[in-house]
């Protein structure tokens, strides 16, 4: 059973409000390098977005942004501690971005320490009580401690506040499922899909639950789009 997990990538190029410079100025340089560690992390290339991020860094060792993104970059490429280090450095600069509390909090769940992870949701959600990314790795944090229902409840709140996210159903359902609400999964499953019918993991995740339900037919059918699905990424 699939879940999902949401870190957050501050994207400098949508985000210059508070850097912006005057009409027929060029951008900051570190903004210029922190936008490309952007662009390469949207292509999976992590270790060259490390080397951006770290040339802004080196321009501007105050910019949080830029320590926050790198911590990103750090955790895709598995080193947990160095994202870590990134996040406590964004953090310090920054005690009110709560995407780098969110970001580590991910962090802290891999590295199995739950409790620091809910200590840092709690704090991104004093800041942005309203982000559905934030109540998605909260209700990750509660399964991965052994809390469904509270997973629930989590992904009941993100769900409030973002109806469309996908996600949040695909995990509510999991969680379901494992409390063996198989009608209840189906159905957050299947809603899943109805948002985005391109989301290869909920396809997979139904097909389990129709083949408990003893669809066998319905279930083979999801199974196969998963695969046509994660081919095409592939």
């Amino acid at each position: 059973m699939k879940f999902a997990q949401k870190l957050t990538l501050l994207l400098l190029v949508m985000g210059l409000s508070a850097c912006e410079n005057r009409k027929g100025e060029e951008k900051p340089y570190w903004v210029q390098a922190a936008a490309l560690g952007d662009e390469k992390v949207a292509n999976g290339l992590y270790e060259e977005a490390i080397a951006d991020y770290s040339r802004a860094i080196e321009l501007d060792s105050t910019y949080a942004i830029a320590f926050c993104n790198r911590g990103y970059a750090k955790r895709n490429s598995g080193n947990y501690v160095g994202a870590i280090a990134d996040y406590d450095k964004a953090i310090a600069l920054d005690p009110k971005m709560a995407e780098a509390y969110n970001n580590r909090a991910i962090v802290k769940g891999d590295l199995k320490d739950i409790t620091g992870g809910m200590e840092d949701i709690a704090k991104a959600l004093a800041i942005n009580p309203k982000s559905a990314e934030i109540y998605i790795n909260f209700g990750t944090l509660k399964r991965k401690n052994g809390d469904l229902e509270g997973a629930i409840e989590a992904f009941n709140k993100a769900i409030s506040c973002d109806p469309k996210c996908l996600i949040a159903y695909n995990n509510r359902g999991s969680a379901k499922r494992k409390l063996n609400d198989l009608k209840g999964a189906l159905a957050d499953f299947s809603k899943a899909i109805e948002l985005d019918p391109s989301f290869a993991v909920a396809y997979n995740n139904r097909s389990l639950v129709k083949k408990k339900l003893g669809d066998l037919a319905g279930a083979e059918i999801d199974s196969v789009k998963y695969i046509s699905l994660e081919t095409k990424v592939q």
